[in-house]
């Protein structure tokens, strides 16, 4: 059997002989070393009956025939692999990288486009199978391009490409995108965790390091937007560029990582009701706001209970005047971060003119990140416009689950 991926119950593996995926629970799975995983009985195959006790990482299907038939190919990969590592210390082609990832309009490094990246290089060299980094996506990698992806993309690769090839007189040009793709690759691990140091990194100064209790410090900061596909793929690079996860199945760490963010948020749910349960005869802690006490709210009186609220949360809080406030209700900080907050206690759902407000209170304070907060909802428009400035939304539900947590 073929390991493939996994969720926290099951096991998905490919048998050898015919391909068919099976589904295995992981209570019938005795350990697991790296990749691959040893089982407790013997598994059949229902569509072959090929029996396994051994699963093992899909990649041992091709060093096998690495060493047998594929001889050729395993010489260019490691000379363009020694290329790389040659051009990668050069300050001038990294350089090129950052200014390519500059050019394009969305993000390169989100895991759709991560697979388009490695489509060209499978549709477009007759060994591209060998060389991707997501190697367990093979079967998975769409034959055409998807049509959500910027097919300016393709052009402006080949043209890095060609670059490339230009100025460091590669030996072909399979070689040139290769490694213009391991660059590139490389360079959107150091850009996408560069710019999670830069907000959260201080987080984990003191922090143990092993991925379990990042997770833990990560999902505990309140700040942090954990429906956020972007963020948390942000915090995968970051992992990775703390040498906590592989950096070779980018696509594959995307999903370890965001079951492991479900696992330790699910520990913490029954932790919480474990403490209830158990505490079911003592009194009850008393909780001094609920949402009605907040739709009464003035705006001013809203302000000041969100600046309470981050106080509880450990931050140094600053209501501003109630006029010409330049879009910002209360800014608060923590770690040497500033964080504006815009508030809006409203009968009505929040439009996009919060979100715009927020945008040009950061740079009137010279703040880190902006946070509009509401008693009520985000239009999707304005929750759109928030996604693509980097403005975190607090709405009605959000400031229950507060409220639940700190009063």
């Amino acid at each position: 059997m073929y390991y493939k991926n996994e969720d926290e119950t099951y096991v998905y593996a490919e048998c050898e002989r015919c391909n068919e995926e099976v589904k295995l629970s992981k209570y019938a799975l005795l350990k697991r070393v790296g990749d691959s995983y040893k089982a407790s009985r013997y598994i059949t195959c229902f569509k072959c009956k090929q029996e396994s006790n051994l699963i093992v990482n899909i990649e041992t299907r091709l060093e096998e025939l690495r060493e047998t038939q594929l001889k050729p190919y395993i010489i260019f990969k490691n000379e363009t692999e020694k290329v790389f590592e040659l051009l990668n210390s050069d300050n001038e082609v990294i350089q090129l990288m950052r200014n390519f990832i500059q050019t394009l309009d969305s993000d390169i490094g989100n895991k759709n486009n991560i697979l388009y990246f490695e489509h060209l290089l499978r549709s477009q060299m007759p060994i591209g199978n060998l060389l991707l980094r997501n190697i367990d996506k093979i079967n998975i990698i769409p034959t055409t391009p998807k049509q959500n992806v910027d097919d300016d993309y393709k052009d402006k690769f080949h043209k890095l490409v060609f670059i490339l090839n230009k100025n460091y007189r590669l030996k072909s040009e399979e070689e040139a995108m290769y490694v213009s793709w391991m660059l590139l690759q490389n360079e959107i691990i150091h850009h996408r965790a560069a710019d999670f140091s830069k907000e959260f990194g201080v987080d984990y100064n003191n922090v143990e390091k092993s991925l379990e209790s990042y997770v833990e410090k990560f999902c505990g900061n309140p700040i942090v937007n954990l429906d956020s596909s972007q963020t948390i793929n942000s915090f995968t690079y970051y992992l990775i560029s703390e040498g906590l996860l592989p950096s070779r199945d980018i696509v594959n760490e995307f999903d370890y990582v965001q079951n492991h963010i479900k696992a330790h948020l699910n520990k913490i749910k029954i932790d919480k009701f474990e403490k209830q349960l158990l505490g079911l005869h003592t009194t009850p802690k008393k909780i001094s706001w609920d949402m009605s006490d907040i739709d009464l709210m003035t705006g001013h009186e809203f302000e000041h209970f969100v600046s309470g609220l981050f106080t509880k949360m450990g931050y140094l809080t600053t209501v501003t005047k109630g006029s010409g406030d330049q879009g910002i209700d209360v800014i608060v900080e923590k770690n040497d971060l500033k964080y504006g907050i815009q508030v809006k206690c409203y009968s009505n759902t929040v439009t996009n003119k919060a979100i715009q407000e927020v945008v040009a209170g950061i740079a009137h304070y010279k703040l880190d990140r902006g946070i509009v907060i509401t008693n009520n909802y985000f239009t999707s428009s304005a929750t759109e416009l928030a996604l693509s400035n980097n403005i975190l939304l607090w709405d009605r539900n959000i400031i229950k689950e507060k409220i639940k947590e700190y009063y």
